[in-house]
């Protein structure tokens, strides 16, 4: 798996610039939609310093650089962004090296972005916002639930630094490596084998949380016991596949769960039976 070779110009992007790059497109991938092109304004705003930094006074291939990278895009702001890595490289390559001309660079930078956008939003959909998402938050609650407030937010802040060390790691994985490179670890099954062990782990946590987390206990004599012998957390996890039931199969939303259960437990209290 060859890296991007390292071009001796003195236009040539730096580390700073690819990571700059990021922090643009994360400043406003999730802000700054259009109905027609969606999160294209952003790329076109982030990778705006890179471009004039590589066209330096031409023009014109300025505009046409410009104009390429805020055509149609839409993906995941985090795992999304090794799309504008890929495209950066490209850049580099038709600004410094002339390896195509523009009509060219058009079709394969275009085509390159649109290909990726879609598996990368579906990875980070999954591991940011199913997975790790809900793991944080959990944890969190678990603190504070037992008075450690500031470790709950501390926990809480781990979210966002972990996704953002993610996009810097993966954009400039990208940007060195090529679109040669990406193509093969999606087709050597690696992103595949990525998703599987990440969603076991969350799975586990996920199971962890609910039975540390969720509380349920019989306040009638001797059947919560009773229970605990037959199945310790057996009430919780119960009410977790009640919950999935409603959201999954009812298509109940979430507020409208909370507000029922808020209720219940009202109710329920009120008669002494939780």
């Amino acid at each position: 798996m060859a890296e991007k070779k390292v071009l001796a110009h003195p236009n040539s992007l730096t580390t700073r610039d690819v990571n700059m790059m990021f922090f643009r497109w994360w400043l406003g991938c999730e802000t700054n939609h259009t109905f027609t092109r969606m999160q294209a304004l952003t790329v076109g705003w982030a990778m705006m310093p890179a471009l004039r930094k590589l066209y330096g006074d031409r023009h014109d291939e300025l505009k046409r650089a410009l104009l390429r990278e805020t055509m149609y895009f839409n993906t995941q702001g985090i795992w999304g962004v090794p799309c504008l890595g890929l495209a950066l490289a490209m850049e580099e390559e038709v600004a410094l090296e002339g390896t195509m001309d523009q009509d060219e660079a058009d079709a394969s930078i275009n085509g390159v972005k649109t290909g990726f956008m879609g598996p990368f939003a579906g990875i980070g959909d999954t591991i940011d916002w199913a997975i790790l998402r809900y793991f944080f938050t959990g944890l969190a609650m678990g603190f504070i639930q037992e008075d450690g407030l500031w470790y709950g937010a501390f926990v809480i802040l781990c979210f966002p630094a972990i996704t953002i060390a993610e996009g810097l790691f993966f954009n400039q994985l990208a940007y060195r490596l090529g679109r040669t490179a990406l193509m093969q670890m999606f087709a050597s099954g690696l992103i595949k084998k990525l998703l599987e062990v990440t969603a076991i782990i969350g799975l586990m946590m996920m199971g962890a949380l609910s039975a540390t987390t969720v509380k349920f206990t019989f306040a009638i004599g001797g059947l919560q016991e009773t229970l605990d012998k037959i199945l310790p957390g057996l009430m919780p996890i119960l009410v977790v596949f009640f919950t999935y039931w409603l959201v999954s199969k009812k298509g109940m939303k979430v507020s409208n769960i909370a507000i029922l259960y808020l209720v219940a437990g009202i109710v329920l209290g009120l008669l002494r039976i939780v």
